[in-house]
């Protein structure tokens, strides 16, 4: 009996297993698509920022200075030859990315009212036109400049003479410095300015700039190719383990609703669990001999048969999982019972259609 409740459950465990299958598929499907979606990820990369403004003011041959220029100290603007000034600016990431900079630097002349001090004049003029680049995980701009001071100090002085005014001036020498990486997720925008005082006979110069913060991070976004083809291949076999699995699924309930098979089993499974201890395997149908032929047109009468002539029921799987023959046999009657999927009639007898 155990070996053909096996045959009867087959295309249910067939079933079972395509489902199992299918649910391993599809949880794995989900679990490697954020594995391989996520090789392109944001990953922190440190970086290093220093940016620096330094000027010398060099003089002309005199008597009273010994050295050829001097520092942070208040200068005599007759004595003044040419400013000296020093823009530096570095960027260091630890990892090669592309980066974008471009940096100008420009001189503006300002006169401005003495006693209200609104701007009355203003002159630019390009000292260092656009300069634009791109570099690995690098970035480093030193420009010198040599302003001639004399010169925009003398302009200043034919202005105010020729208009008569008593104004304050100066010059501001501007370097403006811009950096990024290609993604936009660095973006760096600097302006380094020096204030010199014009048509004084002392100047103080000024340096207005910023100095960054040493460390930082850049947000980039990075593509591993080997987590991607590994997370893909795998993605692959098990999306198609999961079509496979639902396909046979389909295929297997197509073949049940089309064959009444699963009828033809739930019958069987009903029979087998409530009258197992009544029901006895044979390998052929028992021969009718001189006994009276009564046909039941169920199971159960079947049952009461075999009960009231104490006598044990015999199975007989006439066509697998299509056809079987029940039947109670006494000296004088063969009760039988025939279960039928397929609506065929077996020759030479009669059998229920179910």
């Amino acid at each position: 009996m155990g070996k053909h409740m096996s045959q009867l459950n087959a295309m249910n465990r067939k079933t079972v297993k395509w489902f199992f299958l299918a649910f391993i598929g599809f949880g794995f499907s989900v679990i490697l698509s954020i594995y391989t979606f996520g090789a392109n990820s944001t990953t922190p990369i440190p970086y290093t920022e220093e940016n620096d403004l330094d000027y010398r003011v060099y003089l002309k041959n005199n008597d009273y200075y010994e050295d050829e220029y001097v520092q942070d100290m208040d200068y005599i603007s007759n004595l003044i030859n040419y400013i000296d000034l020093n823009y530096n600016y570095s960027l260091v990431v630890d990892k090669k990315i592309d980066l974008e900079y471009s940096y100008n630097v420009i001189s503006r002349v300002k006169i401005y009212n003495n006693e209200e001090g609104d701007l009355i004049y203003k002159k630019d003029e390009t000292l260092v036109d656009e300069v634009r680049g791109t570099k690995q995980g690098m970035i480093q701009i030193n420009e010198d400049l040599k302003i001639n001071y004399p010169t925009y100090n003398n302009y200043v002085k034919e202005f105010q003479n020729q208009f008569s005014l008593f104004a304050n001036s100066k010059l501001e020498v501007i370097m403006t410095i811009q950096v990024k990486d290609k993604e936009g997720k660095l973006n760096k925008s600097y302006s380094d300015i020096v204030e010199i005082p014009l048509g004084k006979q002392l100047v103080r110069i000024s340096k207005i700039y910023e100095k960054p913060l040493n460390n930082g991070n850049i947000d980039v976004n990075e593509f591993d190719l080997n987590r991607a083809i590994f997370g893909g291949s795998c993605l692959m076999v098990s999306i198609l383990i999961f079509l496979i699995s639902i396909f046979e699924i389909i295929k297997i309930s197509i073949i049940k609703s089309k064959s009444g098979y699963s009828v033809y089993q739930k019958t069987l499974h009903r029979i087998f669990n409530e009258y197992d201890k009544l029901v006895v395997n044979t390998l052929e149908v028992p021969e009718i001999k001189d006994q009276q032929v009564i046909r039941v047109t169920s199971f159960e009468e079947l049952v009461d048969a075999a009960d009231n002539l104490k006598k044990p029921i015999l199975y007989t799987e006439v066509e697998k999982n299509s056809l079987c023959h029940f039947c109670v046999i006494s000296e004088k009657q063969f009760y039988q019972y025939w279960l039928d999927v397929t609506g065929t009639l077996v020759e030479g007898t009669d059998h229920e259609t179910i």
